[in-house]
């Protein structure tokens, strides 16, 4: 699988690793599994690990619809671990169109205190993260 989808936080944070790009039918599906994990729920954060994908060039209007049609209706905050100039451009552009609120930081440790500095209430992760991403 090209991806990776698992509960940080039970219900609460969501740890997602794109181990490489995803075309528009694998972004489809990761939208459809994200939006089941997600259901009901009225607020959840994201935590995604873009440090393995590259910069090509994607159908960004296409991917932006598939986010669109498949997106969940939990509000939240997204934070994405790594990618390199290109990648971010093109992925603020995706997200400029769905409407979504990120923010890139370059390492674990830094998602992690952004965060908790969103929400001071959250408990603490109690796994290792090694294993999530492996």
């Amino acid at each position: 699988m090209k991806y990776k989808l698992s509960w940080l936080i039970e219900k609460k944070v969501i740890f997602a690793v794109l181990e490489t790009d995803l075309e528009t039918e694998e972004f489809r599906q990761f939208m459809i599994q994200f939006s089941e994990m997600v259901g009901d729920l009225e607020k959840i954060y994201v935590i995604m690990d873009v440090t393995k994908i590259s910069s090509r060039m994607h159908d960004i209007r296409a991917l932006g619809k598939v986010y669109t049609e498949h997106r969940p209706s939990a509000s939240g905050f997204t934070i994405l671990i790594g990618g390199n100039a290109v990648t971010r451009f093109l992925t603020q552009m995706v997200l400029h169109l769905v409407r979504l609120e990120a923010r890139f930081v370059k390492d674990f440790d830094e998602a992690m205190a952004v965060l908790y500095r969103m929400d001071v209430n959250l408990p603490p992760i109690t796994m290792d993260i090694k294993t999530l991403s492996q």
